[in-house]
Formats: structure tokens, sequence, C-alpha cells
């Protein structure tokens, strides 16, 4: 997880802790837990960038990965972030992800450049909600 991450270093438990705790009192962000079957298999987070428009992340947990749950949880944000008022979603994607490119991909995010996150190269995606209900 840390290994695709933009911040790869290890994260205190503590430093977490008060990350997730401010994270659930930010009116600009939105987190979920992607339950798959009963089981919880991620987290969706979006923040909100400007007006109609959000970043989104995903993280699905290592022993539910290369099921392709990371495109179907991908497709349900996507519909989530609409109805929350986001007409586009972005995505940035370290280059070396390649799972998390073809799950994007997959879900009808488009390519739309690259930029950089922490100093560090991203990829970035788009998609406009519109396109959600496909």
């Amino acid at each position: 997880t840390r290994a695709v991450s933009f911040q790869t270093g290890t994260i205190a438990y503590e430093d977490h802790t008060r990350w997730f705790d401010a994270s659930l009192h930010r009116a600009d962000r939105h987190l979920f837990i992607a339950v798959s079957d009963g089981t919880e298999v991620g987290l969706v987070r979006f923040d909100k960038e400007a007006p109609g428009t959000a970043t989104i992340g995903i993280n699905i947990a290592p022993e539910q990965r290369g099921r392709r749950i990371g495109t179907a949880t991908l497709l349900a944000a996507t519909r989530k972030g609409s109805q929350l008022g986001y007409d586009l979603i972005v995505a940035l994607i370290r280059p070396s992800n390649h799972a998390s490119v073809r799950a994007f991909v997959r879900a009808g995010y488009q390519a739309a450049g690259s930029t950089s996150v922490h100093d560090q190269d991203a990829l970035r995606f788009e998609r406009k909600t519109d396109q959600a209900n496909d």
C-alpha cells in the first residue's frame, strides 16, 4: 500500500489516528468504506478541490486485490461523487501503479496529462460524473 502511495514512509499509528479524526470533521472531505459481499474491502476518499470538482483516492485491502474490486468500487464511488454534487472527479496516480491505472481506465476515467504530488510524478485521470450512469 505505501509503495504505491505518494507518501511512502511509515506513518506512526498516532499520526494516522489524528489524520483520520481530522478527516472525519472536514467539510471538504468524504470517506467511504467499500464493501463487497458483506466484507469491508477498501476505502474511498473524495477531497473537494474546487466547486463541482473532487480528487478521488482509493485503497483496496491487499488481500482483496487482483479481483477487479477496484474497478467496481470506482464505478460505485463515481456515482456517489455525482450524488455529492461533483461534476468532475480527478485521480492522481503514481506512474508505477499499473493496477490503479487499469482500474481507473476500466471505470471510464480518461488520461488528462501529468502533474506532481509531494514532488513526485503523477498521472492525472478525469471522469465527468454525467458518465457515471454508463
